[in-house]
């Protein structure tokens, strides 16, 4: 009995971590902004050449599409956390790679309330 309430209390805390991880979809509207990359940027496993990209979140997904040939470069998950406020402003946070190129950590896409993540 005590194994099984020990189970109970450890799939609650997992359950609760899982949770606080991410954001109500349900509740998220649509944003979209602009960005223009001056050099490559890694977002997961896949790196986009500098150029202006539409980049639109549509609750589901992340979507990068390159702007001059209007072809959708990567389509993720969207992922992360909810903010208290929608941004106002369009913010990467980015580092750097054991290679040296730069990688895409953290999205705030402006009319967003969610702090997108691509790890």
């Amino acid at each position: 009995m005590r194994k099984f309430v020990a189970l109970l209390i450890g799939f609650g805390f997992v359950t609760a971590a899982l949770v606080a991880q991410t954001h109500d979809n349900l509740t998220e509207k649509t944003a979209k902004d602009s960005i223009t990359l001056t050099d490559n940027l890694k977002i997961g496993s896949t790196v986009l050449g500098p150029g202006e990209y539409r980049v639109v979140c549509d609750a589901k997904t992340v979507t990068f599409t390159r702007k001059s040939d209007k072809v959708t470069s990567l389509e993720v998950p969207c992922k992360g956390t909810t903010l208290a406020v929608k941004s106002e402003t369009t913010v990467m946070h980015t580092s750097l790679d054991r290679s040296g190129v730069r990688v895409l950590d953290k999205l705030h896409l402006r009319g967003s309330n969610v702090e997108h993540t691509f790890k």
